[in-house]
């Protein structure tokens, strides 16, 4: 079928007076294509239909490497944790605190970009608690070799009890060959907090 196009659209322009008509054509074509097929998300399990509490293919759950010893033993009893759940239909990834911790912690994935290329990333959030936590989500940015290179936030992330949709457009820099998008939960005030992430989406734009 597409041969057949190609063939047709070559014998127009052929004829300037079909010119018009040709553009117009290829248009049409490739614009049905993209809305047809989509952008392909980079991410692997971004939408979270796999896994299970125990193990969600793609992410890795995550610590800053300058938590507090109490932190530390708060993960590891529990007090900290994090699961793949469901609500209806709707799949997501959480971190709840159901016991007061300053803990920093994150969901992880690692994807390989180009730096110079513009992406986009978009992704659902919520969250409950004694007050609306501070959620994190952004991408880093880093070399083939490891060295960090940056952090981007999204703008204006602030997570309520309903979910909303939040994106961003960002450029890795010339020499990235990385970026990680991290999707977390900042809890110095060390107060019961739950942050959850659903469906998320990262294109070259």
């Amino acid at each position: 079928m597409i041969g057949e196009v190609g063939i047709r659209l070559i014998l127009n322009i052929e004829n300037p007076m079909n010119m018009k008509k040709t553009v117009l054509v290829v248009c049409v074509f490739w614009f049905g294509l993209a809305a047809c097929y989509g952008a392909e998300n980079l991410l692997e399990n971004g939408s979270l239909t796999e896994g299970s509490p125990e193990k969600i293919p793609g992410w890795i759950f995550s610590t800053s490497s300058g938590i507090s010893e109490e932190s530390k033993v708060a993960i590891a009893e529990g007090k900290v944790t994090w699961a793949r759940a469901e609500e209806g239909e709707k799949r997501f990834l959480e971190i709840q605190m159901p016991e007061p911790s300053d803990a920093h912690v994150w969901w992880l994935q690692k994807v390989k970009v180009l730096g110079g290329l513009s992406y986009q990333l978009s992704l659902e959030a919520s969250a409950s608690g004694d007050r609306m936590p501070r959620g994190e989500a952004g991408v880093f940015f880093t070399t083939a070799d490891g060295k960090w290179l940056g952090y981007q936030p999204i703008p204006n992330f602030y997570v309520t009890g309903d979910w909303k949709r939040f994106s961003m457009t960002f450029t890795p820099p010339d020499n990235a060959a990385i970026a990680g998008v991290r999707l977390g939960l900042d809890n110095p005030g060390g107060e019961v907090l739950r942050i959850r992430f659903g469906d998320v989406v990262l294109t070259e734009k």
